[in-house]
């Protein structure tokens, strides 16, 4: 098992990867591209790495890489070692094959591991053009950022990220991680969906327990219609 950095911290040169779009930051200065056809293979988004001057003078530098895909298992890192969390990875995504490497990252300050797949090809390019990286799940900053604002607001708070025709769904309550996943979600009423499901599944208010969601207007737009939202959206908006 690939082992990553201990934390994931906000760097001045971070990439994300997914099958619908690649987006970096470097410096400040953020690019967001979006693939009208699945990248699969990661052929697109590697040539673009390659093409992009910002992200050419990569050998001194340390890079965050964020894995933004569906294939990632949270175990509380108490009874969680190498062959459990491998065991719990393929258990969850037995459709994963040969083609993908399982990594993990603990999370030390919440005791927790994260174990998730990447493309075998996206890795070794990975560590060929960005020698000196951390690769990171894209579900795991917010996560974290959700359980903490659990922990010091003492309320159970449901958080929500649509990107790229995925939606990640964190539900937490005084620093405490309830239920995480994500799903494939094509329009609006795929968010209203999911999300309510989790609101039902949990007994949850729509009017006193607060969603924190990113994504774009469409999908705001009609999840204000159904349930309280937070207008405190800017900080769990991430790369």
């Amino acid at each position: 098992m690939q082992v990553t950095g201990n934390n994931i911290q906000n760097n001045n040169k971070s990439i994300r990867f997914s099958t619908g779009g690649l987006s970096f930051c470097v410096n400040g200065k953020c690019k967001s591209i979006i693939f009208d056809k699945s990248d699969d293979d990661f052929h697109k988004s590697i040539a673009i790495c390659l093409c992009e001057n910002s992200l050419n003078d990569s050998c001194t530098d340390i890079w965050d890489i964020y894995i933004d895909n569906p294939y990632y298992t949270i175990i509380p890192k108490e009874i969680a070692d190498k062959d459990i969390c491998i065991s719990a990875f393929k258990l969850n995504f037995p459709e994963i094959n040969s083609n993908h490497i399982i990594m993990s990252e603990d999370i030390d300050r919440h005791y927790m591991i994260s174990t998730f797949g990447i493309h075998k090809g996206l890795y070794d390019f990975i560590k060929k053009q960005f020698p000196l990286h951390k690769i990171h799940h894209y579900s795991l900053s917010n996560m974290v950022k959700s359980i903490e604002h659990s922990k010091n607001s003492g309320l159970k708070e449901v958080w929500a990220n649509v990107s790229n025709n995925s939606i990640f769904i964190n539900l937490v309550e005084n620093g405490k991680l309830l239920l995480t996943n994500s799903f494939n979600v094509k329009k609006p009423t795929d968010s209203l969906y999911y999300i309510g499901s989790v609101y039902e599944q949990f007994n949850l208010s729509t009017k006193n327990t607060e969603l924190y969601f990113c994504g774009d207007n469409e999908h705001f737009s009609l999840l204000k219609k159904h349930i309280s939202l937070s207008n405190n959206i800017s900080d769990l908006c991430e790369l």
